[in-house]
């Protein structure tokens, strides 16, 4: 059974926890359900994935919305110091520099993502367990887990070492081929266990002495079976992330606890922690899941029949022979090759396009 109090694990039929001493209660009995009970699968997966969002949403805090506002103000700053300095630099010095100070920009930005990451996702377990959290215990909480965050960054590495890889084999025509499809295989097969991964280092209430590798077994030991509902949850935001859009993304400091709080609310279910019922009735992850892909497909088929209706009217309109064409493509050719020019610009790249007017 789990305490109520600091969602510590404890023995079946203890009457104090052992971790806080807090007296257990025949609910804290009946809120824990056995491992097997949640790997099954059910037929009302749009009524539960309804419960565990409706119950996450209830439980969005002050403290994480201001958490994420402060993140992105300190993206923000990131952002205008390094692109003043861009802005600011020699012409002599130009592709070296700007090369330079736009790594050092993405390594700042993407490490204060990790540790935001990691100290909303602590605080969101937290408040599903019914403890409160203050705002600055979000960004104290990385710094004294520092060995967590190496963990999710030596699978980001690895992660990006793979991708790097089958990039560079890309160019190889079949292999290439090859390599991109099990890229894409493998990131739709691990994806669900590497945020299990961050769920389970962010677990600070429970915490778990293992190596990185006994970490990774545990992850896809507990995502299994769980993949197709991993990515009906995620995709069921998909209205909510376009809606924050037409917000200029301010709907994202509300959006982005949510998403959190909803996801650590599923692996909760997953471990056993907690059960959710419902009467109400949706979508399957499946049919959620098709629907999505469904939907991009699609869209990506309406755009590439845009952009060839758009480059066949050109085509059309200027009379271009084929031999024409080709010099319109070394001409774009050459302008990608200038592009760095601090002197160049696609305005009067574009003007000198002669075979287009």
């Amino acid at each position: 059974m789990f305490c109520a109090k600091c969602g510590n694990k404890n023995e079946e039929g203890a009457k104090f926890c052992t971790n806080c001493g807090e007296p257990l209660s025949k609910q804290d009995t009946k809120e824990t359900v056995t491992p097997s009970q949640n790997y099954s699968s059910t037929s009302n997966q749009g009524g539960i994935r309804k419960a565990i969002k409706a119950d996450a949403k209830g439980k969005i805090k002050s403290s994480l919305m201001g958490a994420t506002v402060v993140y992105f103000v300190i993206c923000a700053v990131i952002s205008a110091i390094f692109g003043e300095n861009i802005a600011n630099i020699k012409e002599h010095t130009y592709e070296f520099t700007i090369n330079y100070m736009s790594i050092i920009s993405e390594i700042i930005t993407f490490m204060a993502g990790t540790l935001f990451s990691y100290g909303l996702l602590a605080a969101c377990f937290k408040i599903n367990r019914g403890k409160e959290v203050t705002f600055s215990e979000i960004f104290k909480t990385p710094f004294d887990h520092l060995k967590e965050i190496g963990y999710i960054l030596l699978v980001v590495l690895i992660a990006g070492a793979v991708g790097f890889i089958a990039g560079l084999l890309a160019i190889i025509p079949l292999l290439g081929l090859l390599a991109i499809i099990a890229l894409i295989v493998a990131m739709v097969y691990y994806a669900p266990a590497i945020s299990t991964f961050s769920m389970i280092l962010a677990d600070t209430d429970n915490p778990k002495d293992l190596s990185f590798t006994d970490t990774v077994k545990k992850a896809l030991e507990i995502v299994n079976g769980h993949r197709v509902e991993y990515y009906g949850m995620a995709l069921s935001f998909i209205g909510w992330i376009l809606l924050s859009g037409l917000t200029f993304g301010l709907l994202l400091i509300w959006l982005i606890p949510y998403i959190q709080l909803t996801m650590v609310n599923m692996y909760r279910r997953w471990i056993g922690e907690k059960s959710f019922e419902t009467n109400k009735t949706g979508l399957s992850n499946g049919t959620v899941i098709g629907i999505s892909v469904g939907s991009f497909g699609c869209m990506a088929i309406i755009i590439m029949v845009f952009l060839t209706s758009i480059i066949m009217g050109i085509i059309a309109s200027t009379g271009a022979s084929k031999d024409s064409w080709q010099d319109i493509l070394n001409k774009i050719e050459q302008y990608g090759e200038n592009a760095e020019s601090p002197n160049y610009n696609f305005d009067t790249y574009f003007n000198d396009l002669s075979i287009c007017k």
